[in-house]
């Protein structure tokens, strides 16, 4: 088996970047509900004690996901620059690995 080229790993990167940064907006969201449902007085009667723990305790959960997301950016940032690099050096000779590599560029580009 051929090793991966340049192109392709440059394309994995930002793929998987991508797919990392999806799954953080998902969680996000998830404990924004969560903390919505605490807000809302949302406990269960055998928790009702523990409301406030449980409230401090997703706001902070809420609080370090957000905090991902500057540093995840910076990470796509830098793999797009690489990407357009191997791209404009002419190391990819065309085909379905510059297809898919301009298709990850065009969806990195779109969520910035």
């Amino acid at each position: 088996m051929a090793p991966p080229t340049p192109l392709s790993v440059a394309t994995n990167s930002i793929n998987r970047l991508l797919k990392e940064e999806s799954s953080y907006r998902t969680e996000l969201a998830t404990q924004q509900r969560r903390v919505e449902q605490l807000q809302a007085g949302g406990a269960d009667e055998d928790d009702a004690g523990n409301t406030e723990f449980r409230l401090r305790q997703e706001e902070r959960a809420v609080e370090e996901t957000k905090a991902v997301f500057g540093p995840l950016r910076e990470r796509i940032a830098w793999a797009v620059e690489k990407l357009e690099g191997v791209l404009a050096s002419g190391m990819a000779a065309g085909g379905p690995e510059v297809d898919a590599a301009n298709d990850a560029l065009v969806r990195a580009k779109a969520t910035s």
